[in-house]
């Protein structure tokens, strides 16, 4: 789809102008009461000028419509008694019924009947009103949904410049999600043209979010169009963020046209996406897809995505697999991924396959995968683990790895399985990490493991020091 920047551009200026003129009646309550926001198809009007009558939330009507059963029947006479109330008293009578001894359902009903309502007869006001709330309550996250799908029944564009120019940074920053997917329902073309222009001239990240949001609903009644749509985006932050919306849905209905723009794109996260979404629902034509990719930066993106897919589904065989792969950075990369999950879940049995490897890079990555998720739940039978591996590079960074792992809530031990690796250099980095949390937590017993530890004597005293002056002795 080509979107003519100058068009956008005249169509917003007008667009604008005619708010500005509305404004001001907006703005002061609306005194003059023949003022509207003038639009191709609706005119909306300005806040109804408030009556000297007041109209009582818990009347008769209310009463007797909520007192009804049958659902259907509760929600037609929840209706008519909307209908009757007078605009200028629904704020007020919003707020009687959040208050009033009605059970959650109910108040719901009520609060959604009397919002629909006023949306309907004076969506300024319900609009002006939404602007001066500012908890977010029940009540105003119920408005926040029902007056974006009624902005949206509107001419949205318009809406859309009104809320930039009179609700508040917090609310507007709440309605525009409801109110884009709505729009994007009705009209997705639209949307995405006037979406893609306010973009092009805002830095703020709020629009780039929208995009994903208006990707995923056009996405699902019209792929095809909303495929073209963000293909014809400039790349950036937009893009980025309506490829991984749209991920999903197009990977669901055609994944190998999916999948081969994804290894064009290059966007690793839209890649990693279509990869997991594939895998899910097919995982062997996802791995006949991968096995032919080359093993550069995007094979190794798609291979440790189906890594982390398949250990999730069978740990063992997935395991086989990538241990086999010819050696190189995205079997190590791959196998890493396979140990991390599957040790997430069954750690004995991960560490079990990982002791059978040959010392080398392969094993050192494992072992380290290993130890960052076993030791999170599992300190104990780690520690046990780690016990009975003899002194070799990949028991290094095991105890590297867990170490780190304990060194928040146990830096005596973190501190005490640092002292056991023996890589000198590795040892002697790892000690001072420690130390340096313990110190904080626990000056004095850090500073007497510190002193009786087998540190070089100049990294002792510059931890000891370091503590002495941090504690002002």
């Amino acid at each position: 789809m080509n979107v003519n920047p100058r068009t956008i551009a005249l169509a917003s200026a007008v667009l604008l102008g005619a708010i500005f003129l509305a404004l001001p009646a907006l703005r002061n309550g609306g005194r003059k009461a023949d003022s509207r926001i003038v639009t191709d198809r609706k005119s909306i009007p300005v806040p109804a000028q408030a009556g000297a009558g007041t109209t009582s939330s818990l009347s008769p009507n209310l009463l007797e419509a909520l007192s009804e059963k049958d659902s259907v029947r509760r929600h037609e006479l929840l209706e008519r008694w909307a209908k009757s109330l007078d605009v200028t008293e629904m704020g007020k009578i919003l707020e009687d019924i959040q208050s009033g001894k009605f059970d959650g359902p109910l108040r719901v009903e009520a609060c959604a009947a009397v919002l629909s309502s006023w949306a309907g007869r004076d969506m300024a006001g319900a609009m002006v009103w939404f602007g001066n709330r500012t908890a977010a309550d029940q009540l105003h996250q119920q408005a926040r949904d029902l007056l974006a799908q009624n902005m949206a029944s509107h001419d949205p564009s318009v809406m859309l410049l009104w809320m930039e120019k009179s609700l508040p940074e917090s609310n507007r920053s709440e309605i525009y999600g409801p109110f884009f997917r709505e729009w994007a329902a009705r009209n997705p073309v639209s949307v995405a043209e006037l979406l893609g222009n306010m973009a092009a001239n805002a830095s703020d990240s709020r629009w780039s979010d929208l995009a994903g949001q208006v990707a995923a609903q056009w996405a699902s009644t019209d792929l095809e169009g909303a495929v073209n749509w963000v293909q014809s985006l400039s790349s950036g932050a937009m893009r980025a963020s309506a490829l991984d919306q749209l991920s999903y849905k197009w990977t669901e209905t055609d994944p190998r046209a999916a999948a081969a723009y994804a290894t064009q794109e290059k966007h690793p996260q839209f890649l990693k996406n279509v990869t997991a979404k594939w895998a899910e629902t097919d995982l062997k034509a996802a791995m006949e897809w991968a096995a032919n990719l080359p093993a550069d930066d995007v094979g190794i993106t798609v291979m440790t995505t189906l890594a982390a897919v398949w250990t999730d589904k069978d740990p063992v065989a997935a395991a086989t697999y990538f241990a086999n792969l010819p050696p190189g950075d995205l079997r190590d990369k791959a196998t890493a991924v396979v140990v991390s999950s599957w040790a997430s879940k069954a750690p004995e049995e991960a560490a079990a396959w990982v002791g059978q490897f040959e010392e080398g890079s392969v094993r050192e990555q494992a072992m380290e995968q290993l130890m960052n998720s076993w030791a999170a739940d599992g300190a104990t039978q780690a520690a046990r683990w780690l016990q009975n591996l003899p002194e070799t590079p990949s028991r290094d960074k095991a105890v590297n790895a867990f170490s780190s792992a304990l060194s928040h809530t146990d830096p005596e031990a973190a501190f005490r399985w640092a002292e056991s690796i023996s890589d000198q250099i590795m040892r002697n980095v790892q000690l001072q990490d420690v130390a340096s949390t313990w110190l904080q937590q626990d000056p004095a017993a850090a500073q007497k493991e510190i002193s009786q530890s087998n540190l070089p004597g100049y990294l002792k005293t510059k931890l000891l020091s370091t503590s002495s002056r941090r504690s002002g002795s």
